[in-house]
């Protein structure tokens, strides 16, 4: 500084210590009260929506026991279908990696769009198979209306806080059981958030919301899900279902999570006989992500 002509030293600033959190201290805990409160809430309506959803239908669990006999209409899926399938869809999602070494440069416009072709060239395979080799229509793979129709909206919005409470509860379970941190947001809704481009906002709600569930609900429920179900049971299906559909989707930190929404859906795909109220609800699973992601930027 200069007054009058002489320069004065400026006073050096003084910093004041700061205390850092520790590791222990910034991880989130929750009181075992509390995880029971909340746990006791997730279970009231996760109840509350599974004895609405068995309600009009209360024999339903009748079919569960033991394996059904397989319907003349659906497809006798062999294993190397069911077992190769679900892997591929994850192996082309992968193509990324590859691309990187050879030194091309990972966009998002790349990322959605390989997301779209991997999940519409494995449909592609099972359609083959389905149509082609087997000659069978595409509703032996569950793509039809269910036998009653007010099934279409009712089990999506039944089922939406059904599953809601489900995965709340598993990540209750990592919390205060496994003592566990809060998961972090998952990978792509953390991509998601950061887009600020319109068209590109447009791709991402084209492959979360449309592209991926109507892929997965087909390849998960459609052939893994009703392809073991007339070997194994409806249990063993629906366990091995949903536990394929949440490795596949590569995040260990919301695996639970993500295991109980395949329940749901497996669920969801029995008692319709039919992909398309599990399409809707997926889609409205990942629409409410999607939202989330832009409209809370911060959580």
């Amino acid at each position: 500084m200069h007054e009058r002509g002489r320069h004065l030293p400026c006073k050096r600033a003084i910093r004041y210590p700061v205390p850092m959190p520790s590791a222990a201290e910034s991880t989130f805990t929750l009181e075992p009260s509390l995880a029971l409160f909340l746990a006791a809430i997730c279970g009231v309506v996760g109840g509350v929506c599974l004895v609405l959803l068995l309600a009009p239908r209360w024999a339903w669990p009748d079919r569960v026991r033991g394996v059904p006999e397989r319907p003349e209409e659906a497809a006798d899926w062999k294993w190397p279908w069911l077992v190769g399938l679900p892997p591929l869809i994850v192996a082309l999602q992968l193509v990324g990696f590859p691309l990187k070494w050879a030194g091309v440069r990972p966009t998002l416009w790349l990322a959605f769009g390989v997301s779209i072709g991997s999940g519409l060239v494995c449909v592609l395979l099972a359609w083959q198979m389905l149509c082609r080799r087997l000659r069978k229509p595409a509703s032996a793979l569950g793509l039809r209306m269910p036998h009653w129709k007010p099934h279409l909206v009712l089990l999506p919005v039944l089922g939406y806080p059904l599953g809601l409470s489900l995965m709340f509860l598993a990540i209750l379970f990592q919390i205060a059981v496994l003592k566990q941190p809060l998961p972090p947001p998952q990978d792509s809704m953390k991509a998601i958030r950061a887009i600020t481009d319109p068209a590109l906002r447009i791709l991402a709600i084209v492959a979360v919301t449309v592209a991926a569930p109507v892929a997965e609900e087909i390849l998960f429920r459609g052939v893994l899900f009703r392809g073991l179900r007339f070997r194994w049971g409806f249990v063993p299906a629906m366990v091995v279902s949903a536990a394929v559909f949440s490795l596949a989707h590569l995040d260990l930190d919301h695996a639970g999570a993500i295991f109980m929404l395949g329940l749901v859906l497996a669920f969801v795909t029995a008692e319709s006989e039919s992909l398309y109220p599990g399409m809707v609800l997926h889609a409205i699973v990942n629409s409410v992500a999607v939202w989330a992601a832009w409209k809370f930027p911060m959580a």
